[in-house]
């Protein structure tokens, strides 16, 4: 959920647009769900000119998650997106019969490898499964 209200903000949740024109920001109606996305807030007060010609000014910047990363990890999580290193282990479990698949989904891996390495039963490759089409 976290990735999502990364990956979804947009910046007219976080200002409005001004009398002038101008963008301005607006905290005041935001949402715990948008402000998952916000990163950084630097709020930066100073005078600008002196004397009567003196005015405040208030600088609010904001920096958002980056979406990129954001929708990069959550095709990966939902599996859209297969890692080399995660093909290898795919590639290494073609060919594998549904017992051998069971032992090592178990947590029994270290004894389908004891089994194979001697010959033995659990660890013989089957012939891979042929694909129809």
């Amino acid at each position: 959920m976290e990735l999502w209200k990364m990956a979804s903000a947009n910046m007219l949740d976080f200002m409005v647009v001004g009398p002038s024109g101008d963008p301005v920001t607006d905290f005041s109606k935001l949402t715990r769900d948008q402000a998952a996305a916000l990163q950084e807030i630097t709020v930066d007060d100073y005078m600008d000119g002196r004397g009567k010609e003196a005015r405040e000014v208030r600088k609010v910047k904001f920096k958002l998650a980056d979406k990129g990363t954001a929708i990069m990890n959550i095709a990966r999580l939902f599996g859209w997106i297969i890692e080399k290193q995660e093909r290898k282990v795919i590639d290494d479990l073609d060919g594998l019969s549904l017992e051998e698949l069971e032992a090592i989904a178990d947590g029994r891996e270290e004894e389908f490898r004891r089994s194979r390495d001697a010959g033995g039963g659990i660890g013989k490759r089957s012939p891979p499964l042929k694909r129809v089409a």
